[in-house]
């Protein structure tokens, strides 16, 4: 009877086991089903599946940071079916971009080419490493090769891209981006699209510049170009004689000082004024008075010191000034004083600020000096404001009304020809996928 049980018990056990792998087999060629299939070339469940799943993370991600700054979520499908058709739209055009790249012969990156993609591939790598490490590994206590190892072998284990997964990706893409110029070498923008174009954009502009004014100066000035410009712009340059960082420390302690000394006084005098009956009014007084001239102590050790800096700094802007007014040129005293990186990098450095009366982006005593000069090369006395002395020179009028074609024939054809080389690819595309034999099977995978 006993035999009996325990044979009964290991054939239970042989067909639980046996059980178990067939549940493995089955899995492993569920996931080995072809879901799409490209001319031949296919992904599998088990790939796709992964993707979609990681896709999913990521916009639950972003949506949840978008909630958090915005309050509201940013619109990203986590439904698994819509994702799904995501996936397969996307690796539809990857496979077929590889196989027509391939049939051209441009599947073969040259040897400058090859070196660009692995000198790309380490930089994004080491800033993967470096990535993970302040994420996940602030608390090793590994140090130089031996930290490095670790965070490698963490990005490993953790499914991170390897240098050679990197290295394969970015040669793919590099692949891609030579079919794609291939495909739209032959686009052209004409004469007639850029003075339409142009028509476009200023007019848009006088929109936005007329409701605005402030916009035009501050996109001028960041380098953004402006194809319509406002009634009452001009141009003009400056030699900042500036405050060291010592000198404005100081300033900016005594400042300190004279604020939180005038949060007293307002505290003691709110103190007397919502006093209750009987309560003792003439210490109150005495806290006010006291107060008062913590105030005004805080009040003059400020003015002195800031008198004291901008005196000093005053004999500067002076000489500067007078060599001004004798000739010479401003560009070289700009080279030679001035301390405000916006006159030594573009656009500033070429034509200078673009500034117009009430001008918001500037401090008034800044945009005051530049518009009060009346001609076209006047220069300004030494302006006082935030961070020292302002010497303002007028260099030129900006005309109101729409840019010239030729001012802005550059950067317009650069912008309509991106547009008109992405909307050529994106028909030439479609036109090869809807040649190809393209075969997907979205229920497989049983979303």
């Amino acid at each position: 009877m006993q035999k009996k049980a325990l044979l009964a018990l290991l054939m239970a056990a042989v067909m639980l086991l046996s059980g178990c792998s067939l549940i493995v087999t089955d899995v492993e060629k569920d996931n080995a089903r072809i879901v799409l299939d490209v001319n031949g070339e296919t992904m599998n469940k088990g790939s796709i599946a992964y993707v979609v799943d990681y896709t999913i993370e990521q916009n639950n991600y972003y949506n949840n940071l978008y909630y958090q700054m915005l309050g509201q979520s940013a619109g990203y499908s986590t439904d698994p079916a819509t994702v799904l058709n995501t996936v397969l739209d996307q690796y539809t055009e990857v496979i077929v971009q590889n196989q027509k790249a391939q049939e051209l012969g441009l599947d073969i990156l040259t040897e400058e080419e090859t070196a660009q993609v692995q000198v790309n591939a380490e930089t994004e790598y080491e800033s993967l490493l470096a990535s993970i490490q302040s994420a996940y590994l602030t608390t090793s206590e590994n140090t130089g090769d031996a930290l490095r190892e670790e965070v490698i072998e963490y990005a490993a284990a953790n499914g991170y891209a390897s240098m050679e997964d990197m290295v394969e990706s970015l040669t793919e893409e590099k692949i891609r981006e030579k079919l794609k110029a291939d495909a739209v070498k032959d686009v052209a923008v004409t004469e007639e699209e850029l003075a339409a174009e142009l028509e476009v954009k200023a007019s848009a502009d006088l929109t936005a510049y007329t409701q605005t004014p402030s916009d035009f100066g501050y996109d001028v000035n960041n380098g953004t170009t402006a194809y319509y410009a406002p009634a009452g712009y001009r141009y003009v340059k400056q030699v900042l004689i500036k405050h060291d960082d010592a000198e404005s420390q100081l300033i900016s302690e005594k400042s300190t000082a004279l604020s939180t000394a005038k949060a007293g006084l307002t505290a003691a005098q709110n103190a007397l004024d919502n006093a209750e009956e009987g309560a003792d009014t003439v210490q109150l007084q005495a806290d006010l008075d006291a107060a008062q001239a913590v105030v005004d102590h805080a009040q003059k050790d400020y003015d002195d010191t800031r008198k004291a800096a901008y005196d000093k700094l005053l004999i500067r802007a002076n000489k500067v000034y007078e060599q001004a007014m004798a000739g010479e040129d401003f560009d070289a005293l700009i080279e030679a004083y001035n301390e405000d990186p916006g006159m030594q990098n573009e656009p500033g450095k070429t034509h200078g600020y673009a500034v117009c009366a009430d001008f918001i982006y500037f401090e008034d005593a800044f945009v005051n000096a530049a518009m009060a000069l009346e001609n076209v090369g006047d220069v300004s006395a030494p302006t006082e404001g935030s961070y020292g002395y302002y010497i303002v020179r007028y260099e030129a009028e900006i005309p109101e009304g729409a840019a010239s074609l030729e001012d802005v024939r550059e950067p317009l054809t650069a912008e309509l020809l991106a547009a008109k080389q992405e909307a050529h690819y994106a028909d030439v595309l479609a036109q090869w996928i809807s040649e190809a034999d393209v075969k997907s099977y979205p229920e497989k995978m049983g979303y």
